[in-house]
C-alpha cells in the first residue's frame, strides 16, 4: 500500500493530482499490460477495463492482478483512473486521504487478512 496523506481530504487529493501529472501513460500502460497479460494499448484510456480472464488463469502475480481488477470494477474506474491510482504506489494500492482514513483502510485490510488465516 502507498498512502498519500493530507491534513484534509482536499489536500491529499491535491497531492495525488500533482503526482498524476508526472505520470507517463505509455510506461504505465506497459506495466499494466504486463500485469494483466493483455495489450492495454489497444483500449481507450478513458474507457473501462476490457473483459479479463479469471485470476486463476493468470500465470504471474495473481494476488496483484486480482486486487487491481476487483478495485477497478468495484470503483468503476477507467483505464486512466486505474493508472492514476496505481502509478504513485508503483503498482501497490494507493490510498488517498487523511491519516484517519488511511488508518481505517489499513485496519480493514488487517481484519480481512486475519479472516483468511482462520
Amino acid at each position: 500500500m502507498a498512502p498519500i496523506i493530507g491534513r484534509t481530504e482536499e489536500e491529499a487529493k491535491e497531492k495525488e493530482q500533482e503526482l498524476n501529472e508526472l505520470i507517463m501513460p505509455e510506461w504505465e500502460l506497459e506495466q499494466l499490460s504486463l500485469l494483466l497479460g493483455m495489450d492495454m494499448f489497444a483500449f481507450p484510456l478513458d474507457g473501462p477495463l476490457p473483459e479479463l480472464p479469471d485470476s486463476e488463469e493468470i500465470n504471474g502475480q495473481r494476488s496483484k492482478y486480482k486486487l487491481f481488477v476487483e478495485f477497478a470494477k468495484r470503483e468503476n474506474l477507467t483505464i486512466r483512473q486505474l493508472l492514476h491510482h496505481t502509478a504513485a504506489g508503483r503498482g501497490h494500492l494507493t490510498i488517498v486521504g487523511t491519516g484517519i482514513l488511511v488508518r481505517y483502510y489499513v485496519r480493514r485490510m488487517q481484519e480481512n487478512f486475519m479472516f483468511f488465516l482462520v
